[in-house]
């Protein structure tokens, strides 16, 4: 299979650097280090002796000596003499990635995770209250009691029993066996085989309250009992709320683009109407708001009753503000 692009290039960037300070060095060697084949290494190399600055002359080239067969010396690395740094926005989009995934129940590598973003707080030159321990926690706040108890649960593969606050405000006694917790937009979820219910629910962590955990082993359903789709992957959130409520939404010109997106299904019969999945009336309104008017909800009906109303309770209040 052919090597694509997003895989070579960052070697190819990393190759020059990497050799400048390591003259004479093997093919072997080298290629044993980035895990590739000495035919592969070999073709980087006669890559790299083609490309260079604008002008693209004899001396504005990368000049690598690698042709005696055995080893590799750069007499020539142009601009790429020093390893690649990460700009002041790939540091904060890295730091947002690892601080959510450091509030994560159930996380073996969590330790990894906190020294290698302390190590990035550094790069950034943050520190104390500063850094982004204190800025980047995203999500709607969740017990420690909850994340710790729900962590042990997943880890020791037994099941949980809690107290579940519902959107209606009702509070119901739940024994689950948890599968995974995974995010969507600001709130955590927990899914898992509920007892009571003898299928996959989803709970929102900030809602489970009075967690203990039971001696009982974890309950094993088949993908046909859950509902799962045959071959859905843990790693993909979005398979979770394929489970959830959807909402008919009709799209303006200026939405079509929404009709692209892979978590929205297409009303086959109307590419200007998509189904929107949704765990939160009030994420919906939020989302449905943020469109800025390019969208319509055409169900559930009782959401679209409620966006007309907190529309007009906006323009009340501006109008009251003068």
């Amino acid at each position: 299979m052919a090597e694509n692009v997003q895989d070579r290039l960052p070697r190819l960037l990393a190759l020059v650097p990497w050799l400048s300070h390591r003259p004479g060095i093997t093919l072997t060697e080298t290629a044993g280090h980035f895990g590739i084949s000495v035919d592969q290494l070999t073709t980087d190399l006669y890559q790299l002796v083609v490309c260079g600055v604008p002008g693209y002359g004899p001396d504005q080239l990368v000049d690598i000596d690698f042709y005696d067969g055995e080893h590799i010396w750069v007499t020539d690395p142009q601009t790429l003499s020093a390893p690649m740094r990460l700009t002041a926005d790939e540091l904060t989009a890295h730091l947002m990635a690892l601080r959510f995934l450091s509030q994560l129940p159930g996380l073996a590598d969590r330790e990894e995770i906190g020294m290698l973003a302390a190590k990035l707080d550094q790069a950034t030159g943050l520190s104390g209250n500063e850094s982004t321990e204190n800025i980047f926690h995203v999500m709607s706040h969740v017990e420690p009691d909850v994340q710790n108890q729900v962590a042990e649960s997943l880890s020791q593969g037994v099941k949980i029993q809690f107290e579940y606050l519902a959107g209606d405000e009702s509070v119901t006694q739940r024994v689950v066996s948890p599968i995974r917790v995974f995010r969507v937009d600001d709130n955590l979820y927990l899914e898992a085989v509920c007892d009571q219910a003898e299928a996959i629910r989803l709970f929102r962590l900030d809602r489970i309250r009075g967690t203990h955990l039971l001696d009982d082993q974890v309950a094993h359903l088949s993908d046909f009992e859950t509902g799962r789709p045959k071959g859905a992957t843990d790693s993909n959130s979005l398979e979770a709320i394929k489970m959830a409520p959807q909402a008919t939404i009709r799209l303006s010109e200026s939405a079509r683009w929404l009709a692209e997106e892979y978590w929205i299904d297409v009303d086959p019969d109307d590419p200007m109407v998509i189904k929107v999945p949704f765990l939160s009336e009030d994420w919906l309104i939020r989302w449905v708001l943020g469109l800025g008017g390019s969208v319509q909800v055409i169900e559930p009906q009782e959401i679209a009753e409620r966006l007309v109303s907190t529309i007009r309770e906006g323009l009340d209040r501006l109008q009251a503000h003068g």
